[in-house]
């Protein structure tokens, strides 16, 4: 009995094996065909062979990498000094910082023979600091000179000075500050913007330019009818008798002032100049 349990296992194993086999041999034998679909189509690469997506994404990365050993990279900002083309205003003086193609540097030489960039290495938060300095320092003197040299206000660089000028102040502070002037005296003009600001309690206020002329008196007399109101304007603007302004101010030849004023002036020649008679009385 024992025997034909044994037979019957004998027979049985076999069979089991039979049976089981072709499965196996099946399924690692032969590859099942899939089915294609949107996401899974084989996409040929520029050689005409048929990539599967992980193919395609490993040729995509490749790709990446080589176009990222491809980049130009930037050329390294130069601090070579170059010829300055820009405009030179009737301000500049040898040594005054200017902005060129986007950089800091300071003029020099300056003359009409040539006149030399000479780019300066800063660190970003000085350059910046520059940037909104030099157009305050600009203006300033486009408002004093157009006003010296017309002797009429002109309200819209004013308001462009104040506007420079707050938009500065907001971001480093005042320009008379410690620490501005460690970097503002670097520029050749930057002891006259010092003026723009006057001294009050622990700070600075707005210098008069900011709101009114101070290159002329809007308020001075510019025509009299008499020889003595001249007399008396150049008193009050020069503390002395200056025929030639007193012509200005009147229709009155010198010769003409000094005989109408002959009780009032006489000249001095010691000090060779008309004086008022009253001051030996």
């Amino acid at each position: 009995m024992y025997l034909q349990q044994r037979e019957k296992k004998a027979v049985a194993h076999p069979k089991s094996k039979e049976i089981q086999q072709p499965k196996q041999t099946k399924q690692f034998q032969e590859t099942p065909k899939k089915k294609t679909t949107k996401n899974s189509q084989q996409i040929p690469n520029k050689r005409g062979v048929q990539l599967s997506l992980f193919d395609l994404f490993d040729e995509l990365e490749t790709t990446s990498e080589t176009a990222k050993t491809k980049t130009v990279k930037t050329p390294e900002e130069s601090f070579t000094p170059k010829p300055f083309t820009s405009e030179i205003l009737p301000h500049y003086r040898e040594g005054c910082l200017v902005e060129f193609k986007n950089q800091i540097g300071y003029l020099q030489p300056l003359n009409d023979v040539e006149t030399i960039f000479n780019p300066l290495q800063l660190g970003i938060s000085d350059k910046l600091q520059l940037q909104k300095y030099l157009p305050v320092r600009d203006t300033y003197f486009a408002l004093y000179n157009q006003e010296a040299e017309t002797l009429t206000e002109h309200s819209d660089l004013r308001k462009n000075l104040n506007q420079k000028y707050n938009d500065y102040v907001a971001k480093y502070g005042f320009i008379n500050s410690k620490k501005a002037m460690q970097l503002l005296k670097m520029d050749t003009l930057g002891s006259e913007i010092m003026y723009l600001e006057r001294s009050q309690g622990n700070g600075y206020r707005k210098a008069d330019i900011f709101k009114q002329p101070v290159a002329f008196n809007p308020n001075e007399i510019t025509r009299v009818d008499t020889p003595k109101e001249a007399l008396s304007a150049s008193l009050n603007k020069f503390s002395k008798v200056d025929l030639s302004y007193m012509q200005e101010l009147t229709n009155f030849s010198a010769t003409e002032l000094k005989t109408a004023l002959q009780e009032d002036i006489f000249y001095n020649p010691i000090e060779q100049e008309y004086q008022i008679s009253d001051r030996f009385l």
